[in-house]
């Protein structure tokens, strides 16, 4: 807008002042005048002599072109330049750099034909000027108008830029009142969670407590090796809890020259496991040493209807139809080399001179409640030096990997058979090792309770 009205500026004072020069000029015109009519005598006469040389209809070939003389044509050229005579100088050029080309004068023709395309673009910008003056001497009413719109334009854009100022402005104002809102509350959020962790890990602490007291009151109940280390001094122990305490027990007793071993699983693991292990270890010890039972079939019948007894369940009472525990009772005389054995959903292995014998017990639990009862049955086996007794619970064989597959029991026993040459608390380390390849960083799924002994 600022360069249309300077523009129209220099054109009203050109006009002005243009009188004021005219009478010098017109002295200076005529002297001018006579150069330009001699000038103008002398380009004719070479315009002639050029195109004299001219074959007819203009036709030029190599020949004709290397005896043609462009002297005439350039002196006639440099006058045309001088005088802005733009038509001619733009023939000459293209004859000039045609004759060239022919010669096969390739810079020449080039330097030529580039200054016909600078005469080109003279003449544009001469006819745009010529076009822009007149439009601005005879249509200054239209300049003025299009300068008074522009203002009027830019008066309009200079509203809208307040009025998104104002809004962009609002619109931070709110964000900024709204992002101290929520920081207050997130602080008071974030104070009441403070309270409440430290609250849970008061509590957490207490439970923590309460479960290692718990561990230690089930440990001093619970004998799990001393006892079996008593009695057999080749044998090893592999007992994992899921939690601080554990529903898998193993529990011994010794009567003259008959030892007792039971590996049980309750239902349940942690807390409710773990009573349910020590109310079984209670039970076992008043049915063989107050009751003075020795078949270990008779134990578990007793065995079952204590814990019936003592979890008050019936036949009507289905709530806790569920509580109770696999068992597998041992009863081996050191001096005879006899076994009996009794089993609630377990069975107890034998591995001989490579071979694995499984003694199967009854497939229920002790503590299920059911109207038609059926007494435990016993196995008796004869024993042989060397053999290796193993009894375990299911949570070693139905570990998870990180593809969600179990160990399977028939892998258990496959490596029961392999370690069976080695010592077995170097079989204990064995069945650690590969229980920690297969369960990577998987959680434990349940309590873990493996027992072997060797005659």
């Amino acid at each position: 807008m600022v360069n249309r009205f300077n523009l129209f500026s220099f054109l009203a004072i050109f006009i002005l002042n243009f009188n004021s020069y005219s009478v010098v000029l017109d002295s200076v015109d005529v002297k001018s005048d006579r150069i330009q009519s001699s000038k103008k005598a002398v380009l004719d006469s070479l315009l002639e002599l050029h195109y004299n040389q001219q074959p007819l209809e203009g036709n030029f070939n190599a020949n004709s072109a290397n005896v043609f003389n462009l002297n005439f044509a350039k002196m006639a050229y440099q006058i045309c330049k001088k005088l802005n005579m733009f038509d001619t100088l733009q023939a000459l050029a293209v004859d000039i750099g045609y004759i060239h080309s022919l010669r096969e004068e390739y810079d020449s023709a080039f330097t030529y034909y580039f200054n016909t395309i600078s005469l080109f673009e003279e003449m544009e910008k001469y006819d745009k000027t010529f076009s822009l003056t007149q439009n601005v001497l005879y249509n200054n009413n239209t300049l003025y108008k299009i300068i008074e719109a522009d203002k009027i334009e830019q008066k309009r854009k200079n509203r809208e830029i307040v009025y998104l100022f104002i809004i962009v402005l609002i619109f931070l104002l709110i964000i900024i009142v709204s992002t101290i809102l929520f920081y207050k509350k997130l602080k008071v959020k974030n104070q009441q969670i403070s309270a409440k962790n430290r609250n849970l890990e008061d509590v957490q602490s207490q439970i923590k407590s309460s479960l290692d007291y718990a561990q230690n009151i089930q440990n001093s109940i619970v004998q799990n090796e001393i006892g079996l280390t008593k009695s057999f001094s080749d044998s090893f122990v592999l007992f994992k809890p899921k939690d601080t305490v554990s529903g898998d027990f193993l529990w011994t007793n010794k009567c003259k020259e008959d030892v007792f071993m039971a590996v049980a699983d309750c239902t349940g693991h942690g807390v409710p496991g773990a009573l349910l292990s020590i109310v079984g270890n209670f039970l076992l010890d008043a049915v063989v040493n107050y009751h003075q039972l020795q078949n270990t079939n008779e134990v578990l019948d007793k065995l079952h209807h204590e814990v019936i007894r003592t979890l008050n369940k019936n036949v009507k009472n289905q709530k806790l139809n569920d509580d109770g525990m696999d068992i597998a009772l041992l009863r081996i005389n050191t001096e005879k080399q006899t076994l009996q054995f009794s089993g609630a959903n377990r069975s107890v292995y034998i591995v001989r001179t490579g071979k694995i014998i499984e003694l199967k017990g009854d497939r229920r639990p002790i503590g299920e409640t059911m109207i038609n009862y059926h007494p435990f049955k016993s196995i008796e086996f004869e024993l042989q030096k060397n053999d290796i007794v193993y009894s375990f619970s299911d949570g070693y064989y139905d570990q998870f990997n990180i593809n969600g597959k179990k160990l399977l029991k028939r892998k258990l026993l496959q490596l029961l058979l392999d370690t069976s040459t080695l010592k077995l608390e170097e079989q204990r380390q064995v069945l650690i090792n590969v229980l920690s390849e297969h369960q990577g960083n998987v959680s434990q799924t349940d309590d873990i309770l493996v027992v072997g002994i060797k005659i």
